[in-house]
């Protein structure tokens, strides 16, 4: 699959974003959480449900976020928040911001991918930027109003 074509089927389907980073991340390191279990003396006959267990823990609890494990907790927060912004979007609004605005995809290649007249993807990216600033101002004057404690007047 050409990497354009990829990158726009997992921007209009974050489910199978989800998944291929999950398969990455099962690919890298389970033959080490295999050999760590072997070594605290788990039967070679437990080993292979017991890898595939360690994994689905981990996801249930968040997975690993290697990409932000490492970040303040301001930016981690914001790209939490960014992420909720697009996971309501309209999905095909959604990938063509993402194609433009974060993967850096020309217009044209954003248009061959997805199948689309270039000016369709204007279009979208016009509205996605459009649907994305209301967003982020609705958050801001959510943020911004007072917190009121019981007994408080304002």
């Amino acid at each position: 699959m050409h990497t354009g074509t990829m990158t726009a089927a997992l921007a209009t389907n974050p489910e199978l974003c989800v998944a291929q980073n999950a398969a990455n991340l099962f690919r890298a390191h389970a033959a080490f959480v295999a050999s760590f279990l072997f070594r605290l003396g788990l039967e070679p006959s437990e080993i292979e449900d017991a890898v595939q267990e360690v994994f689905l823990i981990a996801h249930r609890q968040g997975g690993y976020h290697p990409a932000t494990d490492d970040l303040p907790f301001e930016e981690v927060e914001a790209r939490q928040i960014v992420q909720r912004i697009l996971d309501q979007m309209d999905p095909e609004r959604r990938a063509v911001l993402i194609l433009f605005e974060l993967e850096g995809e020309p217009c044209d290649s954003i248009a061959a991918a997805l199948g689309v007249e270039v000016g369709t993807v204007y279009s979208r990216l016009h509205r996605a930027r459009q649907e994305f600033q209301r967003a982020c101002e609705r958050l801001d004057a959510r943020r911004s109003r007072p917190v009121l404690i019981r007994g408080d007047t304002a």
